[in-house]
């Protein structure tokens, strides 16, 4: 007999996913938990997404459709509609496990509930699991996990998650910047956490498209997770700052290195050469591979064209 009594809002952006869209409905309006509704946003789709919706015959399925403005804009919007007394995250291109909702609502008296996920390719092919052990951690444990980068796609995305809606609250996405929102409305979130919990079962299957701008390496938009990186390390209490350094510093390196794949890129080049200057003792001093090291020294003192060229040669 299935419980009741906690209701869960999985919110479901969409946009052209008649791909994908059918097998992630099916495997939440699957869950062995019942009390659920099923928020889509269809963000101007213009394939069949709206007519595979029309035809789920699911009372607990929401369909809502808006103008093209995004995936944050559609995530706020089915935010605003949600009525359950929790809230999920589920990429319409992903699909989970049906008892995943059972399970982690099992878990009581915590702000927020993680499980693991899988990455794999469309095909299904090279999966890899992600997944954290298993308990309690305070609300700095998960900080400190999030600032080192830890678990990249369980601390970053807005999946794998459960939250009370009480513990979201007013917080939203971003719909300003294109890359990092998801991290950013999560640690915003955490802002309102003392106490998380984490299941280690990959629950969620979270699938690799190359060509998305997360993924994307030729992608200038990469470039908009710096600021996001500096708005968290400038609320980041001052005792867990220097765990965020070393990521930053990361995230520096490798955005100017694909920078240098796009002429395009030579402004924004200029502008994180700028960002990695003060950094450059920490780097050359610091516990970092010579390999980074010297990147970080090219990066510094050498013309981006001629940079640009040697990165050409070289690959």
């Amino acid at each position: 007999m299935l419980k009741s009594g906690k209701k869960v809002s999985v919110i479901v952006p969409v946009y052209n996913g008649e791909a994908t869209l059918q097998r992630c409905l099916d495997s939440l309006l699957a869950q062995t938990w019942a009390d659920i509704e099923l928020v889509v946003v269809n963000n101007a789709s213009s394939d069949s997404t709206a007519a595979i919706c029309a035809a789920c015959p699911d009372p607990r399925l929401v369909y809502l459709e808006e103008p093209r403005r995004g995936v944050s804009r559609a995530r706020n919007t089915g935010l605003a509609a949600a009525g359950g007394d929790y809230i999920m995250f589920v990429d319409a291109d992903d699909f989970v496990e049906p008892d995943m909702l059972e399970t982690m609502l099992a878990v009581e008296g915590y702000d927020v509930v993680y499980c693991g996920l899988t990455t794999q390719n469309p095909d299904g092919s090279n999966p890899q699991a992600m997944r954290m052990p298993e308990g309690p951690h305070s609300r700095d444990d998960i900080l400190g996990l999030l600032l080192q980068a830890e678990a990249l796609s369980i601390m970053f995305g807005p999946y794998c998650k459960l939250y009370p809606k009480s513990v979201v609250g007013s917080v939203r996405f971003d719909e300003d910047i294109h890359v990092g929102e998801d991290l950013k409305f999560h640690f915003d979130v955490l802002q309102h956490v003392n106490k998380a919990f984490f299941i280690e079962k990959q629950f969620y299957h979270y699938i690799l498209y190359p060509q998305s701008d997360g993924h994307a390496k030729d992608s200038l938009k990469k470039t908009d997770m710096i600021p996001v990186w500096e708005y968290i390390m400038g609320s980041t209490p001052q005792e867990l700052l220097p765990l965020a350094i070393p990521t930053y510093i990361e995230l520096l390196l490798n955005t100017m290195r694909y920078l240098l794949r796009s002429e395009q890129g030579k402004s924004h080049f200029a502008e994180l050469r700028m960002k990695l200057r003060p950094l450059a003792g920490e780097i050359l001093h610091g516990p970092y591979s010579w390999g980074r090291k010297r990147a970080a020294l090219l990066y510094l003192i050498c013309p981006f064209e001629l940079l640009r060229l040697f990165r050409r040669r070289k690959s």
